[in-house]
């Protein structure tokens, strides 16, 4: 669903557009549902929308661990995210908080980000903060051979 790298900005409101192929490849009831936007330890945001999101936390709550983990787990992450939809202009406008995850400052202006789609879901950064294509390109080369040794070449 949700694929490609897009250069994109964050207004002063906190305001982004949503890219135009994102757009164009996502179902349109997708893109008029909600949409859910995590902050990630390392500076980035996790946006997935309704029917994904409501996968992960059946995945976490049916996970083989003990309750009290996945309780405080699934507090933390309910507590930390923010809960949006696109509004008339196909825009996300990201809280305080989550522009705060990203690290902008209240007073700065238009921030300059990547959307990376991931299938999915898909990631904001900012753009200083994004390892890029290159780094991606060489994290996927190093993966592949793992990934593709224990596919099962029958399945077709």
């Amino acid at each position: 669903m949700f694929y490609q790298i897009h250069d994109n900005a964050l207004d002063e409101r906190g305001r982004i557009f949503m890219p135009a192929t994102f757009r164009r490849d996502v179902a349109p009831e997708v893109l008029a549902g909600d949409f859910h936007i995590t902050p990630e330890k390392d500076g980035h945001l996790i946006v997935r929308p309704r029917f994904e999101w409501e996968a992960f936390i059946a995945r976490i709550k049916r996970a083989q661990v003990e309750s009290r983990v996945k309780t405080d787990y699934l507090k933390a992450l309910n507590a930390l995210s923010q809960k949006t939809q696109l509004d008339r202009q196909n825009r996300l406008v990201l809280s305080a908080q989550m522009r705060k995850a990203l690290g902008v400052r209240s007073d700065e202006g238009r921030v300059e980000l990547a959307i990376v789609g991931a299938g999915d879901y898909f990631e904001i950064w900012r753009a200083e903060n994004f390892e890029g294509e290159d780094a991606l390109l060489e994290k996927a080369s190093d993966l592949r051979d793992r990934i593709e040794s224990v596919i099962d070449e029958t399945y077709e």
